[in-house]
């Protein structure tokens, strides 16, 4: 039921991914970035290995984490 639900939300950010890249075209580099996040992530949990399972989510976790961090860094820095 798990593996549903986040491939069903997966494929409703997706669809607004692509709405957003549609609506406004300078984001499209980010909605293929993002896009492409989210197919990995969503098949990720299709894995039936499930220390890939654990070792993928804790690169996924870590990533966002990293990511808000640089994001924050940025803004603070006056370079957002």
């Amino acid at each position: 039921m798990i593996r549903e639900c986040v491939l069903f939300a997966a494929g409703i950010y997706l669809a607004l991914t692509v709405y957003q890249a549609s609506r406004v075209p300078g984001t499209l580099g980010e909605s293929i970035a993002v896009g492409a996040i989210l197919v990995l992530g969503a098949t990720l949990y299709w894995a039936r290995e499930k220390h890939l399972l654990e070792r993928g989510e804790m690169l996924l976790v870590w990533s966002c984490i990293l990511l808000f961090l640089v994001y924050t860094l940025l803004t603070l820095g006056g370079l957002l």
